[in-house]
């Protein structure tokens, strides 16, 4: 029972060769797939892109008794509107606006002792009332129409007062 060692070498080498081989090719994908997750781990996640909102649109409201005009969002209603007075709306704000009883409106914020201060519109000085109304600041001031000298009183929300100062245009 003597057999040859020789050819019992030479398969056993081979396996271990065969062995090895193997286990360098799994070691190199293996090092390749951690390469990877590696790279797609260290990029800054991509910034989610920010839902455009539709641009804003503007109107221009008239009154041609009180002698003006201003522009407004598009987005506010009329819902109310006489020859002397309106009222522009939606649920977060507002402009409303009287010339026949401007005198009537801020007495009766000097009643309430509603908070004044004075402020500037159109380079002039004004006085503003200062409210609160379900948590929006509130603005309310005359301005006298220096072409036909009638009094218009404005209640304004406080966002939409740099717009009314800008917009507004005296009417003969």
């Amino acid at each position: 029972m003597n057999r040859k060692l020789g050819p019992i070498l030479l398969i056993g080498s081979l396996v271990l060769i065969l062995v090895f081989v193997v286990g360098i090719r799994y070691g190199q994908r293996v090092e390749k797939t951690n390469k990877i997750i590696n790279y797609l781990i260290s990029l800054p996640p991509s910034p989610t892109p920010a839902p455009t909102l539709p641009p804003i649109k503007f109107d221009i409201f008239q009154n041609k008794n009180c002698g003006f005009k201003f522009l407004y969002p598009s987005t506010l209603k009329k819902n109310l509107e006489s020859s002397y007075s309106a009222q522009l709306a939606d649920k977060t704000q507002g402009i409303k606006f009287s010339c026949d009883q401007a005198e009537e409106i801020i007495s009766t914020l000097q009643d309430i002792q509603a908070t004044s201060q004075e402020g500037i519109f159109q380079n002039k000085k004004i006085s503003i009332y200062k409210t609160n109304f379900k948590g929006i600041e509130i603005l309310t001031f005359t301005i006298r129409n220096p072409k036909n000298f009638k009094t218009t009183a404005f209640i304004i929300a406080k966002s939409l007062y740099p717009l009314l100062e800008k917009s507004l245009e005296f009417l003969p």
